[in-house]
């Protein structure tokens, strides 16, 4: 006779047969089912121009693949193609992954004429599962650490909104960007086990997906600066060892290092942001540029050539001349000089980097109003989401989390100062930030109970 036990025990404490296999993969089915009801025509990723095509073009410098110029914007046969060859302005990891699946259709059908968009669905599907399988091991170590609902709120916070796979269609960064922090919130579990014996790998692989942010999106070095003092102020707390520490501060070494080594193998350029004062040009509306070309002229005696706004090589969106007249050299002093410009605006700087933090939102915003119940229901959302990170500091538990959570919202709103991004650029970190407020709200009440029972006892 088959035993069936109550529904209470069902729900009090579920077998591991279903909580650690079943509930996540409802989860990732449920979001994926409601993504495809709710996108109707989602736009599917053009690779020929903007974005996706300086991505290609960068990709296929680095690793000396001949371009086609039928699969290019007529720009990219003229002043842009001849900037992106002289200065790294994109990163190579979005191209080279493209690259990878070209290889790939080649092999395949060797007969078919090659187009971009003949990959679009191996990209879009390939991102969708290994977005899956990030939030399934996601789910698997919050469970272990944290306990089933605990692992289902959170899993369900990072995968049922649906704008959360928008982006895997479109050749961008973002979407590889959220896959190595879905990665590192999982490593950031691990990392607070205070029991466990390999905290020094999870250390190493934690610093290796920063790496891989930076080599995706230059701006997110920055992850790596805030998590440097954070780390040796947790081992000065006694978080966990130096044996743990040390993997992480030698692979984190490696993020300067391996960006300078890629931007010097493809373009003999040394420097960290290399198309500085570009951004620069269109966030200040040009008045960088011309601060430039004043500083310029008096250090090189003549009138740098990137000043020439009445040249045909001038880029109608960056509105600076791009052309083969300008040297790398004169493109050095642009970003160098734009960087000075920026610190002399000190009043928009702080109002630029709060209007950062104002699209830093906990869900991703995808064509959303600002107004309604909504929007203000986010805004209450981030808003306990920052007291609790905030609190989480004072705890020596809870500090790594919280300063991580506090970092993940400030790396893409630094960002603000230099360039007007949209939602967008913050897709990578929504939601992230919210559940390490979560995790921290649990540990915290965990620590407190401890803390009862010990003293009833």
């Amino acid at each position: 006779m088959i035993h069936i036990p109550p529904l209470r025990h069902l729900f009090r404490q579920p077998p591991a047969s279903w909580t650690g296999i079943f509930l996540p993969l409802f989860l990732l089915t449920c979001s994926l089912g409601w993504y495809t009801w709710t996108s109707g025509n989602a736009r599917v990723w053009q690779a020929y121009d903007i974005d996706s095509a300086d991505f290609r073009y960068v990709a296929e410098h680095f690793w000396y693949i001949p371009h086609d110029p039928t699969t290019y914007a007529p720009e990219f046969q003229g002043h842009w193609g001849s900037y992106l060859s002289r200065v790294p302005f994109r990163d190579i990891t979005v191209g080279s992954y493209y690259l990878g699946l070209r290889t790939g259709y080649r092999l395949l059908f060797p007969n078919v004429t090659f187009r971009p968009d003949a990959v679009s669905a191996w990209y879009s599907i390939s991102l969708k599962i290994f977005f899956c399988i990030a939030l399934f091991f996601f789910y698997r170590v919050c469970q272990k650490r944290f306990g089933t609902w605990c692992a289902f709120l959170c899993t369900a916070l990072l995968s049922l909104p649906p704008q959360n796979w928008f982006l895997t269609n479109e050749l961008l960064a973002e979407p590889f960007l959220r896959l190595y922090l879905l990665i590192a919130a999982t490593l950031l579990i691990l990392l607070t086990n205070e029991n466990h014996k390999r905290r020094w790998l999870w250390g190493g692989l934690l610093a290796l997906t920063i790496i891989l942010s930076a080599l995706t999106k230059t701006q997110w070095i920055l992850f790596g600066i805030i998590l440097l003092p954070i780390m040796i102020l947790g081992w000065w707390w006694n978080t966990y060892s130096w044996r743990s520490l040390f993997p992480f501060l030698l692979v984190l070494a490696l993020v300067p290092i391996s960006l300078s080594l890629v931007h010097w193998i493809g373009w003999q350029e040394y420097a960290l942001t290399p198309g500085f004062g570009l951004h620069a040009n269109r966030k200040s509306g040009g008045a960088s540029t011309r601060y430039a070309c004043s500083i310029g002229k008096s250090e090189m005696g003549v009138l740098p050539r990137f000043c020439a706004t009445n040249s045909p090589n001038v880029d109608p969106y960056w509105g600076v001349n791009v052309g083969q007249d300008v040297s790398q050299k004169e493109f050095r002093l642009l970003d160098r000089l734009s960087k000075q410009y920026f610190l002399t605006q000190g009043k928009n700087l702080i109002s630029d980097f709060w209007s950062g933090l104002k699209l830093a939102t906990t869900f991703s915003r995808r064509n959303q109003s600002s107004t309604g119940f909504l929007y203000y229901g986010e805004r209450i959302v981030d808003v306990l989401t920052w007291l609790l990170l905030l609190f989480g500091l004072l705890h020596r538990k809870t500090f790594l989390l919280a300063s991580t959570g506090l970092a993940l919202w400030i790396v893409p709103s630094t960002s603000m100062i230099v360039e007007n991004y949209d939602e967008r650029y913050f897709f990578a970190m929504a939601g992230i930030p919210t559940v390490l407020a979560v995790l921290i709200a649990v540990l915290l009440w965990k620590t407190k109970n401890l803390c009862v029972a010990n003293g009833a006892r």
